[in-house]
């Protein structure tokens, strides 16, 4: 393509006074050409071909010109389509990091709750003073003391100051009992509509406590 555009400039060069002499002017500026007047057009054979040469060079430039512009172009969108993928990968990744420490946060935090619920209902050992070791007497909290459970209350009291009095009981008060104790659960259980959480569920525990600690003499 270089060789060909050399040669049609060389060309053109050779040409350009052929085209020049046949030129002339007549009167006012009115340009004339090989004698006759009017508007422009070649006057040899010679400058026919030398604008044709001219007009394919002008025209292989032009193509040259668009050609390096689409191929700027397509560069440029290949850089910007690099850039973009590349930013949403590490906007994709800090997501990532951030999601993934916020999770390891949370999950830690729900295991510090967790733990706090354990221990807040673990099951402890009944103290001396909700059961006298020694009289047997239990100090009921006050959901349970209601008239509502006294057919579980009352024997259970009177059990546990035989045990008190004894320091042990026979096998048929000892079953007696446990099954006063889960007929007395299944009763506060029920009153759970009446009742809120909070005042319900120690009671229940409460009650659990009293059944361990008639499972700790047959243990």
């Amino acid at each position: 393509m270089q060789n060909f555009s050399r040669y049609l400039f060389v060309v053109a060069l050779v040409t350009a006074p052929a085209v020049a002499s046949a030129q002339y002017y007549y009167g006012g500026g009115q340009p004339y050409y090989n004698g006759y007047g009017g508007g422009y057009h070649a006057s040899t054979a010679g400058e026919s071909y030398a604008r044709g040469m001219a007009d394919a060079v002008r025209a292989q430039g032009e193509k040259n010109l668009a050609d390096s512009q689409a191929a700027m172009n397509i560069e440029d969108a290949r850089s910007a389509n690099i850039d973009n993928r590349t930013k949403a990968t590490n906007a994709y990744w800090e997501r990532k990091k951030i999601y993934e420490e916020n999770t390891a946060e949370q999950r830690y935090k729900d295991a510090q709750e967790r733990a706090k619920v354990r221990d807040r209902n673990m099951l402890k050992s009944i103290s001396a003073n909700e059961l006298d070791p020694t009289t047997g007497q239990v100090s009921w909290p006050a959901l349970l003391k209601q008239e509502t459970f006294d057919e579980f209350r009352k024997p259970l009291d009177d059990t546990f100051a035989k045990k008190g009095a004894d320091g042990v009981l026979s096998s048929d008060d000892y079953l007696e009992a446990k099954s006063l104790i889960k007929q007395f659960r299944t009763a506060v259980t029920a009153q759970r509509g009446e009742f809120a959480d909070d005042i319900i569920s120690p009671s229940l525990r409460f009650l659990l406590k009293l059944d361990r600690e008639l499972d700790a003499d047959f243990s």
